[in-house]
């Protein structure tokens, strides 16, 4: 499914996330948050960060020469705290075109890497990186190359309303009110006082709009 979203439309995806995680979730508790949502002046980069709370996060950076997704697995073979005599960040980093180069100067944790991405302007395709590492990085059991938790982080990037509300109605437990409000944010990419009052009856609209527009959301 990634293969197939171009990076606009995968941007505007986890905007909506980013959004929804902003109603369900009061800013005083923003840690428990799945999506957060920045914006680099100098860089003219949107940055989210997928963080699972267990360890796991995945970095998406979209700028106008292109987009970068750096994942991390603390379970990885891949990982550099399980690889102590090996620097991996350098060959997970060092096939990215120069265009994309200074995006690595963001804070993005970027030592914390076991699978990185990424898509110029104007491309179609991810390209993934393809890292020569140590042996002890083959699993031994499944005899296959360990992906980094690629295809697990990337998991949560939800690409419809469904598939966000279902894993929501479990992480977060929504009720079936919740459902229209989710389907219609994603279909228009708008926040009214109704779908605030159906996601989540004890968030104030006003402060989530706030929240949003500084944040640069909405």
């Amino acid at each position: 499914m990634l293969e197939h979203i171009p990076q606009t439309e995968m941007k505007n995806l986890l905007k909506k996330q980013a959004i929804l995680d902003i109603v369900i979730t009061p800013e005083s508790e923003s840690w428990l948050r799945l999506v957060s949502y920045s914006y680099n002046k100098e860089k003219q980069c949107d940055i989210f960060k997928i963080d699972n709370g267990g360890g796991d996060h995945l970095y998406a950076l979209f700028s106008k020469e292109g987009a970068i997704l750096k994942c991390f697995d603390h379970e990885s073979c891949l990982s550099p705290y399980l690889n102590h005599d090996v620097s991996v960040a350098p060959v997970f980093y060092a096939q990215i075109p120069d265009a994309l180069q200074s995006l690595l100067e963001l804070e993005i944790e970027q030592e914390d890497v076991t699978s990185c991405l990424w898509q110029l302007s104007g491309e179609t395709t991810w390209h993934h990186a393809s890292p020569k590492l140590p042996d002890l990085c083959w699993q031994k059991n499944a005899q296959e190359l360990d992906d980094g938790g690629e295809a697990f982080l990337l998991g949560y990037i939800f690409a419809d309303a469904k598939d966000w509300y279902e894993w929501a109605a479990v992480y977060y437990e929504l009720t079936e009110e919740a459902w229209d409000a989710v389907e219609l944010l994603y279909e228009t990419g708008e926040l009214t006082r109704s779908m605030v009052v159906d996601l989540n009856a004890e968030r104030d609209y006003d402060t989530i709009i706030d929240e949003c527009i500084v944040n640069g959301l909405l």
